[in-house]
């Protein structure tokens, strides 16, 4: 079974004052999920795996 993250998760662009900001963060995070995707062979199933494991990228990155 798999474990629910504790942290909330990007979501697609919202229309508020920080559309800017959330679609460069989305976008990053999709980016670095597809080179998960490609390093894993592009191996179909892990897309969640990837896209959670992206998010903790990208907030590394910023901290």
């Amino acid at each position: 079974m798999r474990q629910m993250s504790k942290h909330k998760t990007v979501q697609k662009p919202s229309s508020d004052g920080n559309q800017q900001h959330d679609e460069q963060l989305y976008a990053r995070v999709a980016e670095k999920a597809y080179e998960l995707f490609e390093r894993r062979g592009g191996e179909h199933g892990h897309d969640v795996d990837d896209w959670l494991e992206a998010e903790r990228c990208v907030v590394e990155e910023l901290c």
